[in-house]
This record gives C-alpha cells, structure tokens and sequence, in this order.
C-alpha cells in the first residue's frame, strides 16, 4: 500500500502543474526519469514495491517496462544497507523484474558501519548521508560497496549521492532506540541503537550521531527520526520530492519525535497519516517483524495552502492482500472533500474496497501532537475536538452546549517521583504502608484493589541522610489526588485515584496538586467521567491495545474541565458525590456501559456540578450514553478482551 501510495502520490504532485499532463509521452518520459531511493533498504521489498508500481503506470500508458528498465536500475533507483546480503539481495530483486537485460553498475550500496572513519568518527551507514554527502566522499570520509551486475566494487566517489536529488524517499527504518534492553524477553522492547557493537565502540557511534549538525533527529525516538532527517535532505524541493515512512505510532504523540513532526507540520503539504484499528496490537503494524502499532506517513516537500493540516486515515483491518492494498490506495487518492476534525461530530469519510466499509478519513491540523490516531470511529474524535475547544456536543445534537475548559497545568501542580532514580532521590521508597507512616506513597497501580475512587496509599518514603532540603521541595507538592498515566482500558477502573491523606505519588501515579482542597473531589471525579476519560484516551499513545500512555508532559497539556469557573454550590454538590460514591466499586473503563456506578457518576456529574439536568438538557444525557457504547466498541480501549469483570 505504502508503495502505491507515495508513486500515485508523486504523479499526481509533480504532473499536476503541467499544462499537458495528459500528454502520455510526457509521462512516460516523467516515469523513466523518477530517482527512487530506499536508505534501510533490507531485503528491496519497498523499493522494488514501488519500482513495479511505476513499470504498471508506464505499461498503462503504452510504454513497455524493458526500454527503461536498464537506465532505472544503473542509475534511478537508489538503495543502501549495512549487509552485503540485504543490498545483495535488493539488487537481484529489482533486476529480476526483467532477468535477461544485462545489468551493469547499480546504485545499490553496502555502507561502512561501525568502523572508524578518516576524521576519527565511526560509520552510522546510510546516516552519514545526513551531512553533505558530497564533502564527506570528497574528504574520504565514506566509503561504500557498489553493487553491480557482474561484481562489487568499492566506491567514494563525491557524486555517488547528492542532497536534494530524490524524487521519492521510502524507508521502513530500523527501530531501536538509545537505553533499550537487549536482551529483554518482551518483542515489543526495541534494541539499543548500536547494541550489536562492542560498548566501547557503540559510545563512540552514538557520540558520531549525537554530533550531527542540525539534526532533528532524536536517539530516545530510535534510528527513525534520523532517516526522516535524511529523506527530506535527499528530497528534490518545491512539490518535486515525496516521502514515505513506516514508522512506531509514538512518531505522533511521543515528544521525542516533536522536531519530526514540526518538520512535517512546517515544510511540507498533502500529508496522509495511515492508521490500524485493530483490537490486536500485532495487527497494527505494516511490517513482517514487529509486534507494535505502527503508522504509515506521506507527505509533499515544499509549502501549499495545505501546509500544517494533514489527512488521517484509519483502517479497520490490515490490508488482507497487496491487491487490497492497492485498493485502498486508489481509494485514499480518489479522496474529496475530506470532513475535519473540527466539525460537529458526524464521522469521518468512508473509504471501501468494494461493498465493504474498511475505514474512515479525517482531515486534522497538525499540531504538537497528534492525536487522531487508531480511532475506528471518528465522531468520537470531533466529540473531543469539541470538548477541548469548550463545547459538549455529541452525535445526533443538535448543536453544542458551552462549557468551561482549560489544560491541567492552568489549575494544578504535576508532580511524579521517580524511585527508579535512587542515587540522586531524597527518598527511599519501601513498599507498605499504615498509620504511623510520617511519608506514605502511592506506588503500584492494583486493579483489583482499586476499584473505587478512594484507595488507600501502599508504600512509604524513607528521607534519606543529608536530603532534607530536597525531600521538603518533594513534600510541597504532594497531595491526595494521583493520576495513572500508564492505563490499561480493559482491566483499570480508575484513571483518578484518591488517598484520603496527603500522599507521594510515585512512577506512573504522580499526583495532581490543586489549591483548593475542595477541587480535590470535582477532579477525581471528572477524571473517572466518561468525558474526563474521552480526554486522557484522545491524547494517550494507543501503541498497545487496550492501554494507553501518557507522559507528563503531555498530561499537563491535556484538556480537563476549568473547576476554577464552578461556582460554591458546585464544588459542595461534588464533594457530597464523592462522599456517596468512594466505596462504590466501578468495573473497567471498556466495560463503563455497562457499568451502573459510572453511569451514576456520568449523570450527576452533569446535573449537579455542570448544571445540565435531564429535564433541561435529555439530549445531553442521552449523548453521554452514547458516547460510553462507542468508546467501548473501540478496539485500542478493549482490546479484543472477551472476559468480563463481574463485581
């Protein structure tokens, strides 16, 4: 799919703006001269994907591919790999698309890897292409093997690669990342970038990417933001250059990738973010090898009227074939019209292979952090546009109510410690807890034991010797609100979680400090609400099924209910709630439409604290119902769990 995509992509872009684009001679002489590259190249699979889509377009218009097949392979199509039997094997695949032409030189490389280069840095392989390519073979400071058709040569010659040069880039880049575990059990745990070097010599090659000259790229994100940084320097500028990317769906939401997404926020226009909605995280993914979600990524280099919005496309299912895919392809081109984000909640546009419906598309702006992502059903993302931008309005409204919203950090104080950091901490965290405890903490997050809004703390801090100063600044900003920013949709209860006393909120539930101890309730309950769960959903990752992440700092940024605009008798209806419903157990959030307690909660928190009453507002009442049956049909909250918890 990625490979029909960026081709028709490219067509469609750069023959557009000409007056005879119909012109089939002109097109197939566009075709034959399209400079194609892959920097993680593999085993050729995408390049030589999107090489045969190009020989069918040019068969389509009368052309044959075997007048163009030499000039393309010797010298348009462009590929690179640090395994002499990866870049063996793209050569020989995309030669074999017509095995008796005899082939000569390719531009297929083998790149050095690991060994030190002229200049007393190390060879990061495709990655030393980030930098002017052009200076570094001229001073010596790469050396490659050249693939060819009857042997390999080695090869430094100053015009074996060239910035700005590449009508399309394709990669599906390796991922790991800097400070991953090896040898982890789990598959979902990236390698570390450079692991299979020795450790001395990987500090060195981290130390060599570190020190890459405006780079956007970021080695917490992994080896992916480096190439994204070497496809837009290999791009041809002005609408002449397009990128597709196969990349982890933390690209969209992780801060690590910020400088990625600004770029394609900044400088390039038609981008189309492609997502899976399947309830199996493996099911997710593009790729043959990972077992994470995953998204693919389109865009235009250069500035447009489109320029800072984006397309978002989201699939029910993995593409079952590669005719489907180019199905869907076809179908995402042919796109008109495309409904927004920030239109009243009536779903996205249908794209179907045939009779059946197999997703949605939603045109978005592209800010920070991008969150219509893995979401099956898209009025549900124009319900959260919505409720950011201070209205209630959901499906079959008519029109929106207001309603006061903020961010979190506009009315509290985010606070997590991290235990993890024992060297530098001023406490010793150790697990129990009671009365007497002088610091109790809340640590382990404990489904079964948290089922009800008031939870009791489980840990203690221990100051450490000549730490009291540091742990007093601790102690300023705990409190008796925590938030769990690691939460499992189908097996949690709480996204809020209270302590009855002041408490240290510890790794994954760090706590919420507000200065008036009476918003202590109207945010707890808030955030078990559907809606204050709507919220935290929206902007969490969804990389693994039936859980969502969220850091801190995007936790601080998420959109929360304004409780400073709530009135006396609010705040006092809302601690009466709390008081009523803390023992009341609630079930799971991929359960909360069937769940009696949270409807209670839904109910009065709209009546008695936001003023919406069932006799004044029955359309509101009957929305919120709604809203609980289709989040709860989303696969990222349910994760294709079947067993029910039965309280």
């Amino acid at each position: 799919m990625l490979s029909a995509l960026v081709l028709n992509t490219a067509v469609k872009s750069l023959t557009e703006n000409e007056a005879d684009a119909v012109n089939f001679d002109r097109l197939k002489a566009f075709l034959a001269n399209l400079k194609i590259a892959d920097f993680a190249c593999g085993t050729g699979a995408l390049l030589n994907g999107v090489y045969q889509q190009l020989l069918g377009l040019y068969e389509q218009n009368g052309g044959s591919g075997r007048d163009i097949h030499r000039q393309m392979v010797e010298n348009n199509l462009v590929g690179c790999d640090i395994l002499p039997n990866a870049s063996h094997l793209t050569a020989s695949l995309i030669a074999s698309n017509f095995p008796d032409i005899k082939i000569g030189k390719t531009r297929i490389d083998v790149m050095g890897y690991g060994t030190q280069r002229a200049d007393g840095r190390y060879a990061l392989g495709a990655l030393d292409l980030i930098e002017n390519p052009e200076a570094t073979f001229s001073l010596g400071l790469i050396n490659t093997q050249r693939i060819r058709g009857d042997a390999s040569q080695d090869s430094d010659s100053q015009h074996g690669f060239r910035h700005g040069e590449m009508n399309i880039v394709v990669d599906n880049p390796p991922f790991t990342r800097v400070g991953a575990d090896n040898n982890a059990v789990d598959p979902d745990v990236p390698t570390t970038i450079f692991g299979d070097r020795d450790p001395a010599i990987a500090r060195r090659m981290q130390q060599t990417l570190r020190g890459i000259e405006d780079s956007i790229g970021n080695s917490s994100a992994g080896f992916g933001s480096y190439f994204v940084d070497l496809a837009d320097r290999m791009l041809k500028p002005n609408g002449q250059g397009v990128m597709g990317f196969v990349l982890p769906i933390t690209v969209l939401t992780s801060p690590n990738w910020q400088k990625v997404r600004a770029l394609w926020t900044q400088t390039y226009h038609d981008v189309v973010v492609i997502t899976v909605a399947d309830a199996k995280t493996e099911n997710c993914s593009f790729s043959a090898d990972t077992n994470m979600a995953e998204c693919l990524v389109i865009a235009i280099k250069g500035r447009t009227g489109n320029t800072g919005r984006g397309t978002f496309i989201c699939l029910h299912r993995r593409p079952d074939s590669h005719l489907e895919a180019v199905e869907i392809a076809k179908g995402i081109q042919h796109l008109e019209d495309v409904r927004r984000f920030e239109e009243p909640p009536i779903g996205g546009n249908p794209i179907k292979v045939g009779d059946e419906l197999i997703g949605s598309a939603l045109n978005s702006p592209l800010k920070d952090v991008w969150t219509v992502s893995r979401i099956r059903e898209f009025s549900i993302a124009q319900c959260a546009y919505q409720l950011a931008n201070g209205h209630i309005w959901f499906p079959q409204q008519q029109e929106g109510i207001e309603i006061s919203m903020t961010s979190v950090d506009a009315i509290a104080t985010i606070q997590s410690y991290d235990h993890r950091r024992e060297s530098t901490g001023p406490f010793d965290i150790v697990t129990g807890s009671s009365n007497e405890n002088l610091y109790p903490g809340l640590w382990h997050v404990n489904s079964e034991n948290q089922r009800a809004l008031l939870v009791s703390p489980d840990c203690q801090g221990i100051i450490r010797s000549d730490s009291w100063d540091r742990a007093q600044r601790v102690l300023e900003n705990i409190g008796r609100v925590h938030h769990n920013v690691a939460l499992r949709f189908n097996t949690n209860s709480l996204a809020v979680l209270f302590t009855d006393v002041p408490t240290i909120g510890v790794n994954l539930l760090p706590t919420v400090k507000f200065d008036n101890p009476l918003y202590d309730y109207v945010w707890t309950l808030w955030g078990n609400s559907t809606l204050g769960f709507l919220c935290y959903w929206m902007h969490s990752n969804k990389r693994h099924s039936g859980r969502g992440q969220i850091r801190l700092n995007a936790l601080r940024a998420m959109p929360t209910l304004d409780i400073r605009e709530l009135d006396d008798t609010a705040l006092q209806n809302a601690q009466r709630i709390f008081e009523e419903l803390k023992y009341k157990k609630m079930l799971p959030f991929n359960q909360m439409d069937e769940d009696e307690v949270r409807h209670e909660l839904d109910r009065r928190m709209l009546s008695e604290i936001l003023g919406f009453t069932e006799g004044t507002h029955p359309e509101v009442h009957a929305g919120i119902h709604r809203l609980r049956q289709r989040l709860c049909a989303e696969p990222s909250i349910h994760g294709g769990k079947k067993s029910r918890v039965v309280l």
